[in-house]
């Protein structure tokens, strides 16, 4: 799971006939699109299945893998559009500082990044450092989230970088984000990698940072959330760690600095956010400070989990830390001692009962010594060592009474990474389904559903890939578009054939574990270590229904509308303009009075005989707009904002607390409720708005209509 790091893209990918150079990653970035051989994609599945690569080139040598090169997770997108049937494939960096310095580095085997547990020649790590030192900084991306119509890639390091990954890269194409800005800020030691987003679209993340002295430091962990569409940082908790002393650093024979006292502070790699509480499980990983105290900032320049000792100590404790979302106030809760050789790498699902009083937390815990020796170099050039075995622990947590109790959902040890469940069923108890791909390092992987509801045994269901050479990578769950039950979806899995020097993506019903379609991607094939899926309803070409209700309910002139729809048609959408010039002929919208897919058609235009697609044409403008009306409504009430004849006092109020900059999005939208209300009141009472009113009310029949239509048999 963890990526850890760039580790896993070591992986060889075997009689790979590329050569060893680093030049050859300029093959990647900003590759044009590649239409896929596809076979049984379904129409329904439009959007972007998108992986963040790492990638290694390589060639069987002795039996067992050799890498010949790794590019360290240097913020490679691999970007799978999905649209009418077909697969289009493309792959180029999001950093484009990255790609230059490896070019610059050409001939090494290392770079100069933050890694993990690289152990490669620390001599060529330092002549990297020495020849590019503004890129030691820099950390591998490892995972991403998604902002609106962008993803937010980060890394362990305090850098996001947010990434429009529908165009093609340029010099600007990605923004780096909170970066360290003055020399009194903090040192960020570790963020964690897989932060949690909740249902609101907040990203929730917490890191351990220093404010570094001469002779001593003072240590902290902070926690942070980033709020839907904005740009900022916010820290809402900050725990005191202690002070540190250079004096107590002693230096061992081997060359290792050791701390002379106890450190609690242990080693976070995820987060998990409920509906109240935010929940951080503090692993086995004691936090040496002794290269901070004797490198100061060029911390940044050492491999990130030398600053962790994992190996085991009977006085460091596995612990839990709840903080109230409302009050702030923070909980330590000792995890029973039995576990303490664990390390919970990935939150699967965190949900609450009885009003917050209990938390559940479920993950996937290896053994941390393992885990972290399994992702050193020597054992990814030949693989010695099998993938540690997995326990999936559910966490029971009473808040009340400070107690925790450590269930095993499953009994037998697993191999499994990268596991996803139905994201509609995050935060729910209900939820029992959990994918996941057993043995992702060596062929023969396979794809598991398990039922975490039998506890005796998970019972998987298990789809193998045809291919015996392959390896499975990334997963993600795409919900069915009228699905209710919880496996009503189907799996994107990417897959990496040496053999045939050819990558795959797969299509795989959830409920039978069954294949429904394939693509093939042309070209190298790369590991990576996080993928997700994101609907091009949120990221492409609006509904041409939704665009026809809004040129209607927004009071465009006739030359406003055509200037839009010549913009439109540079945004690549053609087979809307058409729709959208005729609104130019009409001032306002009539709902069709035929709710039949036929008359729904001709309302919009389409003369042409019905066919077998017409009701799902129905249902995709139908759930399209169920999800617009409440964003219609906003932009209306927004567009009143800006009339100053409408409750002045109201309006300077609700900017005032708006001018925060999403620092507290939740207070703003306390203190805006009232002036919601007022502006929906004088939208009633005001003569030259009726129209627009009576627009809505109509509209909201409408959809009134098409329900009961929808519904009938």
């Amino acid at each position: 799971m963890l990526w850890l790091l760039l580790f896993k893209v070591l992986v060889p990918l075997a009689d790979c006939q590329l050569p060893k150079s680093p030049e050859q990653l300029a093959l990647y970035n900003d590759t044009p699109l590649i239409t896929c051989e596809s076979r049984s994609i379904p129409k329904w599945l439009k959007g972007y299945f998108i992986r963040q690569m790492c990638g290694s080139l390589g060639r069987t040598s002795f039996g067992g893998p050799l890498v010949s090169h790794f590019f360290d997770c240097a913020g490679m997108l691999g970007i799978y559009r999905i649209n009418n049937g077909l697969v289009h494939f493309t792959s180029r960096f999001h950093q484009t500082h990255a790609l230059k310095s490896i070019r610059e580095n050409t001939g090494r085997d290392g770079i100069g990044w933050r890694t993990f547990r690289t152990k490669t020649d620390e001599n060529v790590c330092l002549l990297n450092e020495q020849q590019r030192p503004d890129m030691s900084p820099y950390n591998p991306n490892l995972a991403f989230s998604s902002h609106g119509n962008f993803i937010l890639a980060y890394s362990h390091g305090p850098e996001f970088y947010q990434v429009d990954f529908r165009e093609p890269m340029r010099e600007n194409s990605s923004s780096r984000l909170f970066a360290r800005r003055h020399p009194e800020d903090p040192i960020v030691l570790h963020d964690t990698v897989y932060k949690t987003m909740d249902k609101n679209g907040t990203l929730w993340g917490t890191y351990l940072a220093a404010h570094s002295h001469p002779h001593q430091a003072e240590i902290a962990r902070y926690i942070y959330k980033v709020e839907k569409g904005c740009q900022q940082k916010v820290i809402v908790a900050k725990i005191p760690t202690g002070t540190v002393y250079r004096e107590m650093c002693r230096r061992l024979a081997d060359g290792r600095w050791v701390y002379a006292a106890p450190m609690v502070e242990g080693y976070v790699h995820s987060t998990a956010v409920t509906e109240h509480y935010i929940l951080l499980a503090m692993n086995r990983g004691t936090f040496n400070p002794c290269l901070l105290l004797t490198l100061g900032d060029d911390v940044a320049r050492v491999p990130l989990l030398q600053n962790f000792e994992f190996e085991f100590d009977n006085s460091k404790k596995l612990e839990a830390t709840v903080i109230d979302k409302q009050s702030l106030k923070v909980k330590f809760i000792d995890i029973p001692g039995e576990y303490r050789q664990t390390i919970l790498l990935r939150t699967v699902n965190a949900f609450e009962e009885q009003n917050g009083q209990y938390l559940y937390l479920d993950a996937i815990a290896y053994d941390a010594l393992l885990y972290f020796n399994f992702f050193e170099l020597q054992n990814l050039y030949a693989i010695k060592e099998p993938f540690p075995g997995a326990v999936i622990f559910r966490l029971k947590i009473d808040v009340w009474m400070k107690d925790i109790q450590m269930e095993r959902l499953q009994t037998e040890f697993l191999h499994i990474d990268y596991p996803v469940i139905n994201p509609a069923f995050l935060g729910s108890k209900s939820y029992k389904y959990i994918y996941a791909v057993q043995e992702p390092f060596a062929k023969h992987s396979v794809l598991l559903k398990m039922d975490i509801s039998q506890r005796e045994s998970l019972g998987p269901k298990a789809w193998k890939l045809p291919s015996t050479a392959a390896y499975l990578n990334e997963i993600a769950f795409v919900q069915f578009p009228r699905g209710t039950a919880e496996d009503e979806g189907l799996l994107l899995a990417s897959a990496a054939d040496p053999a045939t020097n050819k990558g795959f993506l797969y299509l795989i019903d959830a409920r039978t574990m069954q294949e429904m379609g394939n693509a093939t991607i042309p070209g190298a094939a790369m590991f990576g270590f996080y993928a997700d899926y994101l609907p091009s309803s949120a990221t492409s070409c609006p509904d041409k229904f939704v665009f026809l209700l809004l040129f209607s309910s927004l009071s465009l002139n006739a030359i406003e509308r055509s200037d839009l729809v010549a913009r439109w048609s540079d945004l690549g959408c053609p087979q809307k303009i058409r729709w959208l010039s005729r609104l130019t002929k009409a001032e306002r919208f009539v709902p069709p009075t035929d709710l039949s897919p036929q008359g729904f058609r001709r309302t919009m235009g389409d003369g042409s005989s019905p066919g077998t697609d017409d009701l799902r044409f129905y249902e995709e403008q139908f759930e399209h707009l169920s999800k617009q009306v409440d964003l219609l409504l906003a932009d209306l009430r927004g567009s009143l904002a800006g009339m100053s004849h409408l409750a002045a006092e109201n309006i300077a109020a609700f900017e005032s607390v708006t001018n925060s900059t999403c620092e507290s999005m939740e207070a703003a939208i306390r203190a805006s409720h009232a002036y919601i209300v007022g502006l929906e009141t004088q939208l009633k009472n005001m003569q030259s708005l009726r129209g627009v009113a009576a627009e809505i009310a109509q509209f909201r029949l409408f959809l009134e209509q098409c329900d009961v239509a929808f519904n009938s048999p």
